[in-house]
């Protein structure tokens, strides 16, 4: 049986370096093994004298592992940087050769483990072994419905790479406390690959199409199911919504979401499957329509592509307090859609989905 390791692997698992570290340290001719200088893809055994930086490195080490509840204003690195202090200064001599698992930036609380254990480092923080992670931030003001669905959609930008991850209240009362649920993972940098939430929903799909008769049917079908909710899909018509909602919703659970599939192209639609008993909606229509320069307002549609909006100078809809709106005017949307420049498509969809989202809180209070 073949005992013999790996050179990096040792290393990394005896000093706390990452492998990437270890191979470092070896091209450096900082290791030697039996007084020589050791090179890349050696294998040892424990019959082996291993030096490095000229000091030896036991074959069996005691591993050491410490949970550490950081406080705000120091860091994670062994060199203070700038006016902030460096956790080591915290600990006793003894600790003092452990590397941290991870880490925590300066204004940062929480626990933070430390080890000479490299592969359990390793294993801790590598993205191919996807470890959930849960943070809570406190905001300087309330998190906008349409903020939250980028973040979870898109992520957001730092310092070592984009982040995604699912977001939750923290609190019950007010939208300035959030965090990242237990179950889903919180991932930034290279952990960006995480996948995805383990707790997922399962919807059963009312069909039919513009048959009453089997969209009833269906519906009897689907409640009779253990499920988190139901969505309505398929074939219908704005003309014969209202019917068809009534006979669906007639039948399914009241205690359970209800979601309307591919309807909201048009606002009305939406205060239509609210009337009738829909919870949630979801549809391209807004997107869509404003790739192509179509942008809703409390008037209706407008085509911001129109030669008239050449030199208007004022905001797509004056009450409304989306990003675009905010920022530019109808003039400029217009000379970026004529130039078929890709942020024209980006403002226009940030607006109509704005609207959507407004619309739907305007209804849900209307209805508390």
């Amino acid at each position: 049986m073949d005992n013999r390791i790996r050179l990096n692997k040792f290393l990394a698992s005896r000093l706390g370096l990452s492998r990437r570290e270890a191979d470092a340290a070896i091209e450096a001719g900082q290791v030697t093994i039996n007084s020589k200088t050791a090179v890349l893809g050696e294998h040892i055994d424990k019959n082996d004298r291993v030096c490095y930086n000229k000091k030896i490195v036991p074959f069996d080490t005691e591993f050491l592992y410490l949970a550490f509840n950081k406080p705000v204003g120091y860091v994670c690195s062994r060199r203070a940087q700038g006016d902030a202090k460096t956790i080591y200064e915290l600990l006793p001599e003894k600790y003092q050769d452990l590397k941290t698992v991870g880490r925590l930036d300066k204004n940062s609380s929480g626990l933070i483990l430390l080890t000479n254990d490299g592969d359990f480092a390793f294993k801790m923080t590598h993205p191919k072994f996807r470890k959930n992670k849960v943070y809570e931030v406190e905001l300087d003001k309330p998190l906008e419905p349409l903020h939250q669905q980028m973040i979870m959609d898109y992520g957001v930008e730092i310092g070592d790479g984009p982040s995604r991850f699912k977001i939750i209240r923290v609190t019950s009362t007010g939208d300035a406390a959030w965090g990242t649920p237990g179950g889903a993972p919180a991932t930034t940098g290279e952990d960006a690959a995480a996948g995805p939430v383990e707790r997922q929903y399962l919807y059963a799909v009312v069909q039919g199409g513009t048959f009453n008769d089997l969209r009833a049917e269906s519906a009897r079908y689907c409640a009779g199911k253990d499920v988190d909710g139901f969505g309505i899909g398929g074939v219908f018509t704005a003309d014969g919504m209202d019917e068809m909602l009534k006979t669906v919703n007639s039948i399914l659970p009241e205690d359970k979401p209800r979601h309307l599939l591919g309807m909201g192209q048009e606002p009305i639609d939406l205060f239509i499957g609210a009337e009738f008993g829909m919870d949630t909606f979801d549809c391209v229509g807004p997107t869509r329509m404003a790739r192509n320069g179509s942008l809703y307002t409390l008037d209706g549609r407008m085509n911001i592509k129109n030669a008239k909006f050449k030199t208007d100078f004022s905001k797509v809809m004056e009450d409304c307090d989306c990003e675009c709106c905010k920022n530019y005017n109808r003039a400029y949307l217009h000379h970026l859609f004529k130039t078929d420049e890709i942020t024209a498509k980006i403002l226009a969809s940030i607006h109509n989905e704005h609207f959507v989202v407004k619309t739907v809180d305007k209804i849900r209070a209307s209805l508390l």
